[in-house]
């Protein structure tokens, strides 16, 4: 769920994560601006945490490109390209975040690699 200080908040989800133990070089991530949502949300950032560290900043490598309009009542998959297998079976929380100030995370444990 996304929070931010506006009176009316965009609602950010993370709706799936997918890590392809096959394709260590990429994973896919689903978002939903909900239809509840009174506008678009401009995400600018796909980021992953491993603790307190940022292992991945992902504004440059992802189809499509970011920054990305997501209409209210849509969602979008990102193809996120990163060499994941260093993190193989580790917990990894993803953050999306919006230009508005919102954000929405997924905690996810990274599988292991083939």
């Amino acid at each position: 769920m996304a929070y931010s200080s506006h009176s009316t908040p965009i609602i950010l989800n993370i709706t799936h994560v997918g890590f392809d133990p096959t394709d260590t070089n990429h994973f896919n991530i689903t978002i939903q601006n909900s239809e509840f949502s009174p506008e678009e949300a401009n995400i600018t950032e796909i980021r992953v945490n491993i603790g307190n560290i940022i292992v991945a900043e992902l504004t440059d490598d992802t189809v499509p490109s970011l920054p990305f309009i997501l209409p209210s009542g849509t969602d979008i998959t990102f193809m996120c390209s990163w060499n994941w297998s260093p993190s193989s079976g580790k917990d990894v929380v993803i953050t999306v975040e919006t230009s508005e100030g919102y954000e929405a995370t997924y905690t996810y444990r990274i599988p292991q690699t083939v």
